[in-house]
C-alpha cells in the first residue's frame, strides 16, 4: 500500500493547517481569557466604588439630616427655655414689686408649671437633690432623677442643677422612661 505522493502533499498540508490553527487557538484562547478577566475585575471595580459612593452619600445624607434635626430641636428647646424663664421671671418680678408675696409668687410659679404643656417635651422643676418638685405630670413630682444620666454620661441631678450651669444654660440628650 503504497501512498501516493499527492496524498502525502495534502495530508501535510492538512497538518501545517491543524497545528498553526490549534496554536491560533490556543493564543487566542489566552489572550481572549486574560482580556475577559481584566474586564471583569474592572467592572468588579466599578461596582464596588459604586456601591462605596453610595454609602457614603447615605452616610452623609444621615449625618446632614441629624444635624438637621439638632438643630431644630436645640431651637425648639431654646424657645421653650426662654419662654418658662421669662414666665418665671415674672413671677419673680411680681414678688419684688410686692404685688404677690414670696409663698403666693412660688405657688403661682409651680401651678403654672403643672399646667403648662409644650409639644416639644416637658418642662419641669427639681431641687438640688434631684428631685422633681413641679411636672405637668403630677405623678412625676416626687421622683427622682438620680441615676439619669445624659448621652455624654453626665449625671442630669448634678449638671443641671441651678448653682451648676452656666450664664447661657446648657443642654443634655437623654432618653428617660418616665416612672
Amino acid at each position: 500500500m503504497f501512498i501516493s505522493f499527492r496524498f502525502k502533499v495534502i495530508a501535510l498540508i492538512v497538518l501545517v493547517l491543524l497545528c498553526t490553527s490549534a496554536g491560533i487557538m490556543y493564543f487566542t484562547q489566552r489572550d481572549v481569557g486574560q482580556a475577559m478577566r481584566v474586564s471583569q475585575e474592572s467592572s468588579a471595580r466599578n461596582v464596588l466604588q459604586l456601591t462605596e459612593l453610595n454609602i457614603r452619600a447615605g452616610y452623609e445624607r444621615l449625618i446632614s439630616e441629624k444635624i438637621e434635626l439638632l438643630a431644630s430641636l436645640k431651637t425648639k428647646m431654646t424657645h421653650t427655655s426662654e419662654l418658662s424663664a421669662s414666665v418665671l421671671a415674672e413671677y419673680i418680678r411680681l414678688e419684688r414689686s410686692g404685688n404677690l408675696t414670696s409663698v403666693e409668687a412660688r405657688r403661682q410659679a409651680l401651678r403654672w408649671l403643672r399646667t403648662v404643656e409644650f409639644d416639644e417635651g416637658d418642662v419641669f422643676i427639681f431641687d438640688r437633690q434631684g428631685t422633681i418638685v413641679s411636672h405637668s405630670d403630677r405623678r412625676l413630682e416626687g421622683s427622682s432623677l438620680a441615676g439619669l444620666r445624659d448621652l455624654k454620661g453626665r449625671p442630669l441631678e448634678k449638671y443641671m442643677r441651678d448653682d451648676a450651669l452656666a450664664k447661657d444654660g446648657d443642654s443634655g440628650v437623654f432618653a428617660w422612661k418616665k416612672p
